[in-house]
């Protein structure tokens, strides 16, 4: 069970609740990692790619190394995010005709999964983020989140610092929120 701190109670547990009312899993950090050492949830990832694409476990494989090949920085998002939108380019394994192979099912949305956990913690890093928010197994969205009595600054100043130690995760991240915003509130 959760820390039952406020920031938990604020913040954390309500996101949680209205995510899993619309259909989001939620997970413990520690259950999402498992053997995990880097963001990306491979297993879950190439189960959807299989699923989606109707393709080989070989031919996902093929479509994740090259999303874990993206570099950090700008052009490392980039490419991301085209992969995100338009899939990854691989070869047919039987015909060698390039084709891409969608990560996310904008057709079918009941075709992906939809993933929330806390305190998502690598066992190479100190930071440890209050929210991931994981589609098909890639962490898109991360909140950070503060009690009400505390600047929106502090949460957003947390995520700046978690980008610069995590150059690995951010790559894969398409939106960053401060949450448990007050803007009443000065830093």
């Amino acid at each position: 069970m959760p820390a039952q701190t406020p920031e938990y109670l604020q913040c954390e547990k309500p996101i949680i609740e209205r995510l899993e009312k619309r259909s989001w899993t939620y997970r413990r950090g520690i259950e999402v990692l498992g053997d995990e050492n880097e963001p990306l949830l491979i297993s879950k990832l190439k189960n959807a790619i299989v699923r989606i694409n109707g393709v080989s476990e070989r031919e996902a494989e093929e479509a994740i190394n090259l999303l874990k090949a993206s570099p950090f920085g700008v052009e490392g998002s980039r490419r991301v995010l085209d992969y995100l939108k338009n899939g990854v380019p691989v070869k047919d394994e039987e015909t060698g005709e390039p084709r891409r192979l969608m990560l996310i099912d904008y057709e079918n949305l009941e075709n992906n999964e939809f993933l929330v956990a806390n305190q998502v913690g690598y066992p190479f890093k100190t930071k440890i983020p209050d929210l991931i928010l994981y589609v098909n197994g890639i962490p898109l969205v991360i909140v950070e989140c503060k009690r009400l009595d505390v600047s929106w600054k502090k949460a957003y100043k947390q995520i700046k610092d978690y980008e610069k130690e995590m150059p690995e995760l951010f790559k894969y991240i398409q939106m960053a929120l401060p949450s448990g915003i007050n803007p009443s509130i000065s830093p």
